[in-house]
């Protein structure tokens, strides 16, 4: 069983907002099903549970109810675990495929016998939004794949290991020499396997990529079969289109998406709303450009240069031959790693409820990754190379605003190492950059990991 960070929101909610429903939301194989079922058997003296999707029927049954003890009723006649009230969990499983639920829910919160949770690969956006607002019923809280700290510890890292690695983030001290090649090791493992449970799940118990492809590729399908079954009767073309271009366009020479090049698109705002979709359904990532590095980077970011990654650097890194990513594992890959760091990148700052944001300067070069609070700004470049150093004229724009940037980290293939102002971290602590620990200043944390 992976050890999920997500756990401690689900027991947070428990204990501070049991007068809302809780929504899980993430794309499809996550593990939202799995950490639902963790929670309730951990908190709860029993759990009831209804799939929408296996259970078609069910979601007719509840829309026939007119008050409480009616859909009480049509529950507990789909379900085999009697129901006491205050001790059990009802969990509403594959929620999108029951679109009319939450009045449901909302007449069961009113009751205030039951902790209501739902689990959800896609929800109308405009309803939950308008519905929590005006009501207060919904807590929202979003699931990706597995970080790569979670990977680390399904992997045999223990806790306390990864701490001693964070310590050194910390102190900007090196990470003794045995620990950072085992997580650069693991690292390197994650950037084949990633963080799809199922996946790992399958790496880790053979130790075998091809059966890590696989395991890729069945949640791949997965995918491209939900573009067709839900997305847009109009755009689920377009959206297929803009999912399978992003391993081209996130490996290109700076990850930029270039919308330009798919067939018939001539302007942003005609491949708006797809791109939308497949940011609402956690699929794809994304990364905005800020043309000026002043806070609040939303005003300065520009709607139509983006990077656009996938939810898991693994589903990225299938749509390549084995035998050119293989040399990752000893240090000799065969094809330039960029992309699939950047994308790493976005996977974990997104998880850790941080907005990722990067600025292209025509003369001083790429500030690969922006990060605010406030009136501060904390500046990520990226490098797979540790020779490869970035350019004075970059650094030099970045010193200019000493009282702006905290500091400016570089993540390459190094251990930790501090020149003057700049800090070269190995790539894996990107996933250390999350609110609530010590790196300069606190980041407000808005999503769960």
């Amino acid at each position: 069983m992976f050890i999920r960070k997500a756990q401690r929101q689900l027991e947070a909610w428990k204990q501070d907002a049991t007068d809302t429903a809780l929504l899980v939301n993430g794309a499809r194989n996550v593990g939202k099903t799995t950490l639902v079922r963790n929670f309730a058997s951990s908190q709860y003296e029993s759990c009831v549970e209804l799939n929408f999707r296996t259970n078609a029927e069910a979601c007719a049954a509840l829309m026939a109810a007119t008050n409480v003890e009616d859909l009480l009723q049509a529950i507990a006649q789909n379900i085999e675990t009697p129901m006491q009230a205050g001790k059990t969990l009802i969990f509403f499983d594959e929620a999108q495929e029951c679109p009319n639920i939450l009045p449901l829910v909302r007449m069961l919160l009113d009751d205030h016998r039951y902790d209501i949770v739902l689990a959800s690969e896609r929800f109308d956006a405009g309803q939950i939004a308008s519905w929590s607002e005006a009501e207060g019923y919904l807590t929202l809280l979003s699931v990706y794949p597995l970080d790569f700290e979670e990977f680390c510890l399904a992997g045999g890292v223990s806790e306390e290991e990864f701490a001693i690695a964070r310590q050194s983030y910390a102190k900007k001290a090196p990470v003794p020499d045995s620990l950072h090649q085992r997580l650069t090791d693991l690292f390197h493992r994650y950037i084949l396997v990633g963080g799809i449970p199922y996946v790992a799940a399958a790496y880790l118990g053979t130790n075998s990529v091809d059966q890590a492809r696989k395991a890729q590729s069945e949640v791949t399908a997965s995918y491209i079969h939900d573009i067709s079954r839900y997305g847009p009767k109009e755009q689920k073309a377009m959206i297929k289109s803009i999912y399978e271009l992003v391993p081209a366009e996130m490996t290109n020479q700076n990850g930029e998406y270039r919308f330009g090049i798919l067939k018939g698109v001539n302007e942003y705002s005609q491949v708006q709303d797809e791109l939308q979709w497949l940011l609402l359904t956690h699929m794809a990532l994304q990364a905005n450009m800020a043309k000026a590095l002043d806070p609040p980077l939303l005003e300065a970011s520009q709607a139509d240069q983006f990077k656009l990654a996938y939810n898991d650097v693994g589903l990225l890194a299938r749509v390549y031959p084995k035998q050119t990513l293989l040399g990752l594992l000893d240090g000799k890959p065969t094809r330039n790693l960029y992309g699939f760091y950047a994308n790493f990148v976005i996977q974990e700052l997104t998880a850790h409820g941080l907005k990722p944001y990067y600025h292209l300067d025509e003369a001083a070069g790429e500030v690969d990754f922006v990060l605010e609070q406030g009136q501060r700004l904390l500046a990520c470049l990226l490098r797979t190379n540790a020779a490869d150093k970035p350019d004075e004229a970059l650094l030099s724009t970045l010193m200019e605003k000493p009282g702006l940037f905290v500091e400016t980290l570089v993540f390459t293939e190094s251990n930790v190492v501090v020149e003057g102002d700049v800090t070269y971290l190995p790539v894996y602590m990107a996933a250390m950059l999350e609110d609530g620990y010590e790196w300069g200043f606190s980041l407000s944390d808005t999503e769960a990991s």
